[in-house]
């Protein structure tokens, strides 16, 4: 690795990001694509919203996307987790923070 350029001048954190983007797609989006701060109560999602996003995203990559049941289970790995909240009078989901 060292004779191929490998790691140098990177920190643990470049590293472990370049995994993250390289090895799953919804990694890739969540670093490339959202702002993410889990402790934040004003950073929630509407639940298609995203999907939508991530979609799209993926289309970019020309990767296969995952169901959004699938999404949702990769999101939690990530501490993003689905709500349902009332809004207007109509209860609807969004993702957020723990």
């Amino acid at each position: 690795m060292i004779a191929n350029g490998g790691f140098r001048n990177k920190t643990i954190d470049q590293v472990k990001q370049e995994y993250e983007e390289n090895t799953s797609d919804v990694s890739a989006f969540l670093i490339q694509e959202c702002i993410v701060d889990t402790q934040n109560p004003e950073y929630s999602t509407l639940t298609t919203d995203l999907y939508a996003a991530y979609v799209n995203f993926c289309k970019g990559r020309r990767a296969l996307q995952f169901e959004i049941n699938i999404f949702g289970r990769e999101l939690s790995k990530h501490g993003i987790h689905n709500a349902r909240y009332r809004e207007h009078g109509e209860r609807e989901r969004y993702y957020d923070g723990d």
